[in-house]
Formats: C-alpha cells, structure tokens, sequence
C-alpha cells in the first residue's frame, strides 16, 4: 500500500497514526457510512464480463465528507474485489490544511475486509441493485442477442449518421431504450495502414450507472445487426407502388433491396410488418411486388398509400401536387364499389385514420363526397349514394376521443373506459 498526497512531509507528523491504521479506518468508513448515499457504477468489457470496473462514491452536502473507491469485482461471486483504490480529503485539525490522500490497497487480507464491508453495505442499496437489474439484463444469455431482441421487436428507434471517408464508409447509429442509450458503429473504411484501427463496437449507457462496451475488429456479431438497422419503416404519406417488374419508372434509376416495416391495421390495432421491399434513392420511393403485397393484405388494412405503376406513371407526368383526393383517399383504401363490400364500420375506420393523421380534413372529405354524390346520379350507383350518405353522416359528427397517441407515423385514437 502505498498513499499518495501532496505536502506529505508537512503532513506526516500529524497523520502518523492516520496512514499506520488507514487500513483499519477505511474499513470503518464503509461500515458506518452504509447508507443510501454510496453511489455505485459499474464498466462490463467484452468478453470478460464477470470482470468488472467499478467505482462507489460517497458524497454528503451537509458535512462535505466525499470518498471514492474503485476497482474491478466478479458479480457473480457476491463482492470479489481484485484490487482498489481509495480515495479521499484529509485535514489537519490544528492548521485547517487539507490535502487530498489516495492509496491503491492490494493485499489479500486487507481486500476481503473492504469486501465485507462492501457487501455490507451494498445489500440494501439503490443505486447497486439498479445496476444489478441491469446486468442481468443485458448479460443473461448474450448482450448481442438482448440488442437484437430490441430491434427484432422495434422497441427502440435507432437514428443513422453514414461518414464517408472516400475508402468506406462508416455507419454510426443511436437510440434510446428507456433510460438505455445505445450506439453501434460499423465500420467498413478498407486501409493498407496499420496505425488505423478499425473496429466495430457497441457502446450502451444506462443513466451513468451500468456501462457495456464491446469493441472487434471486423465484429461479425456487430454487422449481424446490419439488416435490422438498416430496416426502413415507410411513412403512412409515401407511396407503395406495387410492380411485377421491380424497376422505376426510369429504368436507368437504381433500385435498392431493403427490409421495409409497413404499418398494417388488423381491425384492432395497428402493427408494423416486415416486407421485402425496393427503394429508389433518385426518385425517394418504396416498391412492392404483387406477391409481397397479397402477403400484407392478408393481414389486414395497409396504413400507407398504396399504388399500382401505372397510377405512379401518371401522377409523375401530372405532377404530384395535382394528384386528386379521389386518388387519395383511395390509396388508403377507401371504396364504395360492390366488388371490395366494405361495410360501414371498415370505411369509417379509414375516413378517421385519414382525419387523425391530418392526411385530410373533415370538410374536405365531406366535400368531395358531396362532389361524387352529384357527379353519380344513375341508378346503378343508387347504393353507392347511400354509402356516401352515412360516410357523410359520420363524418359530419366525427369527434377524435381523448386525444391522440402518435405510434411512429400514427396517429391512433386513444380510448379511455369508463
């Protein structure tokens, strides 16, 4: 043990009996300071993660007493400290000098009292017991595995930042989950020079308590994530052109294969389901196959305006801005004609998903029903009028219940019981 504090040579009479007996003390500390003011945080380094970094502090405003111990443990044998250090003010009381003493503590006898006390005290503490939840959280089965559980189930949005640097490109990404804050960065910069590092890792922080880090090389388990970061969640205001032929409409563009979500409403709730889709960088817009497209209609009521190519032809060469709410409200679904026979209850559901999410307005909707009621007055359209009617009924007395509860691009409506 060796202390370390400025002035010692004007401070070593005073504190003879102080650094002869600091073990002795230190020990009493932990002991009589076991309360909920110790803060514990924790480091997890891939692959050792029984190895843990860990510093305990103790701060008290009122008597501004501050210690700081910190060393490496083993959680899953209770408290196993392999070394610590201890840190802390000391002051003369016949002066009123202060000075600020540290001692790294390695031997065994003196680490399995620290550890005792340490035990001691943190059994019933706060901040220890959040660190453990979350340990086990992450280190159960596989910190990879738990992340990939999060993005599989999109329980975390995760932001991309793309730096090219001419040789690669370098795909950094962020997100929270709670009070978890994750980054993944990979890494796809090809260099001759062996002073560049080149490395894929994943950094998790859980407010400042519980820190994981697991940093490769080349990470196949990092760039296994790839596919579910990368999936692209289609806003319920673009277009879903369906096509056979997979290609723009200006066939010199270049279409991208992605992992798309598309937002699907099952009559009872609203769910994102992963198609295989395309994307056009040039043109900014997702294309679907005829088959992909059955798959989701199967599963309920597509939340995003859907399109053949041919109506995307058109609206291209017409310009978009001129694109009729006919056109619009159809590409949500909505239909009159005996050939789709959507009751009452499933056109409503669409005329209030176009209104909650401010594609259209009331008045614009009942406008244009109005419009088609005029335009259509033979006797073969005698039950599509009436239809129009009790949409325009509904419509007209349409009130949004407790609000709204966004859900990505969502908006659903937010039903409260009685």
């Amino acid at each position: 043990m060796r202390p370390i504090f400025h002035d010692y040579e004007y401070f070593e009479p005073a504190f003879h009996e102080i650094l002869s007996g600091i073990k002795e003390m230190i020990k009493q500390k932990l002991w009589y300071l076991a309360d909920r003011k110790w803060v514990f945080k924790g480091w997890v380094t891939h692959p050792n993660y029984h190895d843990i970094r860990f510093e305990l502090t103790y701060n008290d405003k009122e008597t501004e007493e501050s210690y700081h111990i910190s060393g490496y443990c083993d959680i899953s044998k209770s408290f196993f400290i392999s070394e610590a250090t201890f840190e802390f003010d000391v002051v003369d009381e016949r002066t009123q000098r202060s000075v600020h003493f540290k001692t790294d503590i390695d031997d065994r006898k003196s680490l399995a009292d620290i550890e005792e006390a340490i035990n001691g005290l943190l059994k019933d503490n706060r901040s220890y017991r959040y660190f453990c939840e979350d340990y086990e959280r992450y280190m159960k089965h596989n910190p990879i595995q738990y992340i990939k559980g999060l993005l599989t189930n999109h329980l975390i949005d995760m932001e991309e930042e793309i730096f090219d640097e001419g040789l690669g490109a370098t795909y950094h990404y962020t997100g929270e989950f709670g009070e978890d804050f994750l980054e993944i960065v990979v890494d796809d910069i090809e260099t001759d020079d062996e002073d560049i590092d080149i490395f894929d890792f994943i950094n998790v922080n859980v407010c400042d308590r519980f820190h994981f880090n697991y940093s490769m090389p080349y990470s196949e388990a990092v760039r296994s994530l790839l596919p579910l970061l990368k999936q692209t969640t289609i806003p319920i205001n673009d277009f879903l052109i369906r096509t056979n032929g997979m290609h723009c409409i200006n066939k010199e563009h270049h279409l991208h294969r992605i992992k798309a979500l598309v937002c699907v409403d099952n009559g009872i709730s609203i769910k994102e389901i992963s198609v295989e889709a395309m994307y056009c960088t040039e043109c900014n817009q997702y294309f679907i196959s005829e088959l992909e497209y059955e798959k989701l209609c199967k599963k309920g009521r597509i939340c995003s305006r859907v399109i053949t190519l041919m109506e995307y032809k058109k609206i291209a060469e017409a310009g978009f801005h001129s694109w009729a709410e006919k056109s619009l409200l159809r590409s949500y679904g909505y239909t009159v004609n005996a050939q789709d026979n959507l009751t009452d209850i499933e056109r409503h559901r669409i005329l209030s998903f176009v209104i909650e999410n401010g594609i259209m307005k009331v008045e614009e909707i009942v406008y244009f029903i109005e419009w088609l009621i005029n335009r259509n007055t033979g006797k073969d359209f005698y039950n599509a009028r009436l239809k129009w009617n009790r949409d325009i009924e509904y419509i007209r007395h349409y009130k949004p219940i407790a609000g709204v509860v966004k859900v990505r691009d969502i908006y659903r409506k937010r039903y409260i019981s009685k």
